[in-house]
């Protein structure tokens, strides 16, 4: 169901189902952000949806990115020496190889996974292929160290994004975007 805005009788079932769900207690950002952006014609629609569906999920943020790499060895020196990481020493005692990294507060897994399909299988630096983005305060220590070790780059500094990229791969292939605001 979709309704209209041009209809003032739509306009307070909306102001109504918006007391509806003051009542049972939903979200208030959910029903702030609804109506601070004035989407009077999504607004029956979202609070149908959260009627009878409970609390809405409350995302915190991510919490770590997985890349399968075959060579856990080289992978560390990539990550550790080249890129400049520190490995975590909380990871536990797995059944299987493989390393995590802490950043800011998002942690990158590296995994030694046989069978796995998400190996790429090329170097070739792709930036609308998957990869995950690292934010970095300043993008010249960036370049300098992977100038210092010869690591191929795609710099976009000038990205239609807004702020400054930078794309490169891991020797597993794994394409990884470095990011900074503007200046």
């Amino acid at each position: 169901m979709i309704c209209k805005v041009q209809s003032l009788r739509v306009q307070i079932s909306c102001y109504e189902k918006y007391r509806l769900c003051k009542k049972q207690a939903l979200p208030a950002v959910a029903i702030k952000a609804v109506f601070d952006r004035k989407l009077e014609c999504r607004v029956s629609l979202l609070f149908e949806y959260y009627e009878g569906a409970g609390t809405m999920i409350s995302y915190e943020g991510i919490h770590h990115v997985s890349v399968v790499v075959t060579d856990l060895e080289r992978a560390k020196h990539f990550y550790d020496e080249v890129l400049g990481f520190v490995e975590s020493p909380d990871r536990p005692a797995f059944d299987f190889p493989g390393a995590w990294y802490e950043i800011g507060t998002m942690q990158i897994h590296l995994l030694v996974h046989e069978p796995a399909l998400t190996v790429r299988g090329t170097r070739m630096i792709d930036t609308r292929d998957g990869h995950f983005a690292v934010r970095v305060k300043d993008m010249q220590p960036v370049l300098s160290r992977l100038d210092q070790y010869g690591i191929a780059y795609r710099n976009k500094p000038d990205s239609i994004t807004g702020w400054h990229q930078l794309f490169i791969t891991d020797p597993d292939g794994n394409i990884i975007e470095f990011n900074a605001r503007p200046r």
